[in-house]
């Protein structure tokens, strides 16, 4: 089991694994990882910062709103991140 701090701390290990331990699924154009476990010793801090990461704050707000309103309206993320659409 994996552990850290915060979870900033921990995301750039967790993309490490499922690139290389991941299964993709085409059907869904994901990569998936089973039986994997970890800690996040402190979440409070909710969002992840890195000096390198280029990203507007509304969209940032708007996909935290919608995973804490369990919803998922991609014509709102798309309207505050248009990069979305090249995603998908």
């Amino acid at each position: 089991m994996r552990k850290e701090k915060f979870f900033n701390k921990i995301y750039p290990k967790l993309l490490e694994e499922i690139i290389y331990w991941g299964t993709k699924i085409k059907e869904a154009k994901t990569i998936e990882i089973q039986s994997f476990c970890f800690q996040v010793l402190n979440p409070s801090p909710i969002f992840i910062f890195y000096k390198d990461l280029n990203f507007s704050y509304p969209s940032l707000i708007m996909k935290r709103l919608q995973i804490l309103n369990g919803t998922a309206n991609m014509d709102a993320l798309c309207f505050y991140d248009p990069l979305i659409k090249l995603i998908l």
